[in-house]
């Protein structure tokens, strides 16, 4: 079984940087089984050993970043983590998805029921979203602007997914579902408990804290209650 290409994103600022997509790559390969083909998108050099670099061709604004993975040139299925998720176990099950998969959304609502944060896109999966982005970038980012676009997926480049996805028909399966207890979220779950759960292997943050705001430390597992 080939495993799939990891992937991140990284469009340089003050809140996200190289240091960010080390600590990323040091965790994967902690907890990877077999050859790990590691690739990150940048528009900076990261310099380290295990790290491929691809130029980030396009720097559309914030998250919509990530739609450089969809480019034609990258090749192959990708497991694509945002820099600000820690790894914390094995990632074996991660390893042997074979469909696309997302995080379902803490508040799923109406246009909007997925996550982007941790992705597995299979190479056909991409194809409709690029083709669907790059013929009109910026009325995309406007239209789906969080919760002021036109559309009625307005809800940034999730809701974008969603909505290119969900009109073709092609089917969303959930991480929490397929890998019930190994993903959870660092405020709903890990703060709200006290601690990291008892079969997570990897935790997402949203918003404020990131993981370097914490020294990248996780409290220790504890029992679902």
């Amino acid at each position: 079984m080939t495993n799939p290409t990891v992937a991140c994103v990284l469009r340089a600022s003050p809140v996200f940087r190289p240091s960010a997509v080390v600590r990323l790559f040091e965790d994967v390969r902690e907890h990877w089984l077999g050859p790990l083909d590691f690739l990150c998108i940048t528009d900076t050099a990261i310099g380290h050993d295990g790290i491929r670099e691809v130029e980030l061709r396009h720097p559309w604004p914030g998250y919509w970043s990530k739609l450089n993975l969809f480019h034609p040139s990258i090749e192959g299925p990708l497991l694509y983590f945002d820099l600000d998720v820690m790894v914390c176990g094995s990632l074996a099950d991660f390893q042997a998805t074979r469909r696309l998969t997302m995080l379902r959304a803490l508040r799923p609502r109406a246009g909007c029921h997925v996550n982007s944060s941790i992705m597995y896109l299979p190479k056909a999966a991409r194809r409709p979203v690029w083709r669907r982005f790059i013929r009109d970038p910026e009325r995309v980012i406007k239209s789906h602007a969080w919760r002021t676009g036109a559309s009625v997926y307005a809800f940034g480049d999730q809701g974008f997914l969603e909505g290119t996805w969900t009109k073709r028909r092609k089917s969303i399966a959930f991480w929490q579902e397929t890998h019930p207890g190994q993903v959870e979220s660092y405020k709903a779950g890990v703060r709200k408990r006290g601690g990291v759960g008892p079969n997570t292997r990897v935790v997402y943050f949203h918003g404020n804290p990131r993981p370097w705001d914490m020294g990248w430390e996780l409290p220790p597992r504890r029992e679902v209650q």
